[in-house]
């Protein structure tokens, strides 16, 4: 019975070293493919030709009854694991990028694509809406707070009041100042609603790795800026 024990004993102890080295190499190989394709898939890698084709798939795509590449499903979006990291690995091509957005104050240079699919919110941040434009009524966009504070949209914790939002299509940059940031329920939506004479852009997160709350951070356009005229600070961020 000892000697069975024993043998017993040591099975589970390697199974739970194994299973140790595992979990300690999988968060580092995680946050390593998150970081590389967001970088990889930023706006700085498209050409504005590039960026209209890709607006135009998308909108063929929304003009159909049903899509099935397309949703704005909000209880359909999943928490990031290592597995998902790396299925959405393999079929990042599969979603278009048709924008990109930059925050200087936090360093956070993500593309935007449209909906809320889990593969491409796993290196951007989607639209919430179909027929959301920058600049116009109020821009909406929603993205993963990951273990790794640097990470997506992560960093909207530690905008401040004032902070300098820049949207491009790579035909113009859009700059909103941050007016509003608010911890809320998950349920409470009402900052998606459009406030008249005003043009906003909102950025989602979730407040915790959790998911119990959301962080809602508002800005109202300040300018927009024809590509050719960005600033120095605008290029740094986009890093182009």
């Amino acid at each position: 019975m000892n000697k069975y024990y024993s043998k017993w004993s040591k099975r589970v102890f390697v199974l739970l070293f194994i299973l140790g080295i595992v979990m300690l190499v999988s968060q580092p190989t995680k946050n390593y493919i998150l970081d590389q394709n967001s970088k990889k898939l930023s706006i700085e890698h498209f050409s504005t030709s590039e960026i209209k084709n890709n607006q135009k798939i998308i909108k063929e795509e929304l003009s159909k009854s049903q899509s099935d590449v397309i949703s704005f499903d909000v209880e359909s979006v999943r928490p990031i694991t290592t597995a998902s990291t790396i299925q959405a690995l393999t079929r990042q091509n599969k979603y278009p990028v048709v924008a990109g957005i930059a925050i200087p104050s936090v360093k956070i240079n993500l593309p935007i694509f449209i909906g809320l699919q889990n593969e491409p919110l796993h290196y951007g941040v989607g639209t919430l809406t179909p027929w959301q434009e920058m600049g116009k009524g109020n821009y909406a966009l929603a993205g993963h707070r990951a273990e790794n504070p640097s990470a997506l949209f992560s960093p909207l914790v530690n905008i401040s009041l004032g902070a300098d939002i820049y949207l491009t299509d790579l035909e113009n940059v859009y700059v909103y100042n941050v007016v509003l940031k608010e911890r809320v329920e998950p349920t409470q939506t009402y900052h998606l609603n459009e406030v008249e004479n005003q043009e906003l852009v909102t950025l989602i997160t979730c407040g915790e790795s959790e998911g119990v709350t959301r962080i809602v951070v508002q800005g109202l356009l300040s300018q927009v800026v024809p590509i050719e005229n960005m600033t120095e600070q605008m290029e740094r961020s986009f890093q182009m």
